[in-house]
């Protein structure tokens, strides 16, 4: 008896095609399961009090689509050949399962780690790899079985339900978590997927199914949105209140110019081109410059965000709206980290406030979201608040694929860690103020923009990235936040660190930081002009603090009142030019922003120290208080209140614990020969000049009364200078 003759082997051109067919379905596939866990991993960190924009959300579902689409590539190189060695329909199916078996498993290992997490008992672990790895065989060969024996749908159409069902069923899986969640990660996949392809199968038109598969995985997406939204808490967004015209105000502001406020976070005075550094830092603003009077010794209150920009908003000192720093007075920012910050209190008339009342439309853009959020009444007066940043996370575990994803997204891109950075970067920042002010500028308006390129951890995008010369390398540690805060923590803790070679890439890096933030003021100056906005607007640039390089063994900044961290620039571009090129060397401090608004707009100011730049006679003082952000992770040569005040070039500085100190700022501007020993006359003068100034200065103790409302008192003021109406009789 003949024995049957054995099946021939595929031939050159079917193995070929088999090949060619599985590269396209790995392809696809994996494309999709990226973009999916990507997707899946968003909506988790939405509804769980996190913050993704699109535009992050949109960078990342397009890195792991890519990354995976070149695993996929991978598999299916791989895979074919055994594949081709099948017959039928096992040929066809094997790569498709081996992609999705493959994707599932990696991602459940995530998906496991976030839902321990995420669980009441703070467990760190999720189930065991070696679990998870025997699922996804078992999974895979349920996938596999499936697609040989379906009889329409195809192996290609199997797998896509597999995946849908895996990527829905972690999702579920997260919000689920305090119950069954490991459960439905595992039970749900191969359940579901064996359900959809039986119904499926009894659907003879192939449109109607191509059809159902597309009607069920945006079905899918609709449930988990759904599930996330009962189970989470609402999505984080911008501050908009909405502006109604009131024309009656709008009519008694008939002349008065818009108002524009520009802050360069940890712009530091001398490193920019602007005040003769020998770098181009600013260019722009030096061009801006010939249109504006100059304050070349501006002076901060302090070497830090929040007490600074509470003092520009409401021309006060930090002793006076309370707003500073404080280790026993915890505030969550809006990023979810307890930060060591008193609040500016609601009993403080704003710049905001003052101008909304009048009628003006308000909107405030922070980068420098953790000390200018709402959390800190930043926001006070503002209709549109923008204090949100690039991407946060509190998911409990992370976000593993956005903060991966970004990090290698920006490698891909050559962009020096800006892509990784959490604050939105100068560009954005910008594009937002010019959407804003194309649907406002027909009203009259205020708007304030806070930019944090100068900031650290520092990183400048190309061709910003080398400013100071090519052969200065390029350090990553620094465009980290978490690398950077261990670097200059253990320098401030210890003096070690800081060589000649990393202070070189770090002057570079922030160099190119400030460089970049000049570029797009430039720009936006540019866009004021081009829609007629430029000469009749009043616009004023400045710093809120400076920024410490190893000078007095500092760096970063909310570390000492040394003219490194306190001297701002202030650059005043009245309307219709009033005063342009004027360059004025007399000292003056960033509460007097506040007062020169009031002053170019003749409008009544409430009860404040500041006054006009141009007009400036009153005590410039800065202030670091004990409690400052640095002093309990830094050692005890921060534990210290010190005050500074300013007589011409003399500058003098008094702590509750070290000796004091005076500068002769001419001669010395270096801050490196201590007088107050060989000028004590100076020193008694300046130190007299500290106690009268808190004799006449009220302190408001801002831990004690940041919840309160406006006062009767401030009430009554405010009414009378037309800011808000009488009161209700």
């Amino acid at each position: 008896m003949e024995s049957a003759a054995p099946a021939a082997p595929p031939s050159g051109d079917k193995r070929a095609g088999t090949v060619l067919r599985s590269l396209c379905g790995a392809v696809l596939l994996s494309a999709f399961f990226g973009a999916g866990a990507a997707t899946v991993e968003g909506v988790v960190a939405v509804y769980s009090n996190s913050y993704l924009p699109w535009r992050v959300i949109g960078i990342v579902i397009l890195f792991w689509a890519a990354a995976a689409a070149s695993a996929g590539v991978l598999i299916a190189l791989v895979v074919s050949p055994v594949a081709a060695g099948l017959s039928g329909r096992a040929r066809l199916a094997l790569v498709p399962v081996f992609v999705v078996a493959a994707g599932s498993f990696s991602y459940s290992l995530v998906t496991g780690r976030l839902i321990a997490a995420a669980k009441a008992s703070g467990a760190s672990g999720g189930l065991h790899p070696a679990l998870l790895g025997l699922w996804g065989l078992l999974f895979g060969a349920i996938i596999f079985g499936v697609a040989c024996r379906s009889a329409r749908l195809g192996a290609l159409g199997v797998s896509f339900i597999a995946a849908c069902s895996s990527l829905f069923s972690f999702g579920l899986a997260y919000f689920a978590r305090r119950s069954s969640g490991e459960l439905i990660m595992l039970v749900l996949p191969p359940v579901l997927m064996y359900g959809a392809v039986t119904l499926l199968d009894r659907v003879r038109s192939a449109r109607g199914r191509t059809a159902a598969l597309c009607g069920g995985a945006l079905g899918l997406a609709a449930v988990l949105v759904l599930s996330a939204s009962l189970a989470g808490r609402k999505p984080l967004g911008p501050i908009d209140l909405g502006y109604v015209r009131d024309e009656g105000k709008i009519a008694a502001l008939a002349g008065k110019p818009n108002v524009i406020v520009i802050v360069l976070d940890a712009a530091r005075a001398d490193r920019m081109s602007l005040c003769g550094y020998r770098f181009r830092t600013t260019p722009n603003i030096e061009k801006l410059a010939a249109d504006c009077q100059f304050f070349r010794l501006g002076e901060s209150v302090d070497s830090w965000t929040l007490p600074a920009h509470a003092s520009l908003f409401t021309g006060k000192y930090p002793r006076e709206h309370g707003a500073h720093g404080a280790l026993d007075f915890r505030v969550e920012s809006i990023d979810g980290n307890p930060l060591g910050g008193v609040p500016l209190s609601a009993a403080q008339p704003t710049l905001a406030f003052c101008l909304s009342a009048r009628g003006y439309n308000t909107a405030g853009f922070a980068a420098n979201y953790a000390w200018l959020c709402r959390q800190f009444g930043m926001d006070q007066g503002f209709r549109y608040y923008y204090d949100l940043p690039r991407y946060f996370s509190t998911v409990p575990g992370g976000l593993p694929l956005y903060t991966h994803g970004l990090w290698m997204a920006d490698r891909i891109l050559g962009r020096n860690g800006k892509l990784n950075q959490t604050f939105w970067d100068a560009g954005t920042m910008i594009r937002m103020a010019r959407r804003w002010l194309s649907k406002s500028k027909d009203s009259p308006f205020f708007l304030f923009m806070n930019l944090m390129d100068s900031h650290g951890p520092y990183a400048a995008p190309p061709p910003f990235d080398h400013l100071d010369g090519p052969d200065i390398p390029y350090s990553l540690v620094l465009a980290n936040q978490r690398t950077w805060h261990d670097f200059y923590g253990r320098y401030l803790r210890t003096g070690l660190g800081l060589t000649p070679e990393v202070l070189s890439q770090v002057n570079n890096q922030y160099d190119g930081g400030l460089a970049y933030a000049d570029y797009w003021v430039g720009r936006f100056v540019e866009d004021l002009k081009s829609q007629g906005l430029y000469d009749d607007t009043l616009l004023i640039v400045t710093s809120d603090h400076g920024e410490f390089f190893g000078d007095h063994a500092l760096l970063e900044h909310g570390v000492g009142l040394y003219e490194g961290g306190v001297r701002i620039p202030i650059l005043v571009k009245y309307p219709g030019g009033a005063h342009a090129g004027e360059v004025i060397d007399r000292r003056v401090s960033i509460i007097d922003i506040f007062a020169t608004v009031f002053d170019v707009l003749k409008l009544p100011m409430p009860d404040c120290t500041a006054q006009a730049l141009d007009k400036v006679n009153h005590p410039i003082i800065a202030e670091d208080y004990e409690n400052s952000p640095r002093v309990a992770m830094y050692g005890d040569r921060f534990k210290r209140s010190v005050t500074a005040a300013y007589v011409g070039d003399l500058k003098y500085m008094e702590s509750d614990r070290d000796s004091p100190e005076l500068y002769d700022l001419a001669a010395d501007p270096g801050e490196t020969n201590n007088l107050a020993a060989s000028r004590p006359a100076d020193a008694v003068k300046l130190a007299a000049a500290i106690s009268d100034w808190r004799t006449k200065t009220a302190a408001f103790d801002g831990t004690a009364e940041t919840a309160r409302r406006l006062s009767p008192e401030t009430l009554d003021k405010l009414r009378s200078l037309g800011y808000i109406g009488a009161a209700p009789r």
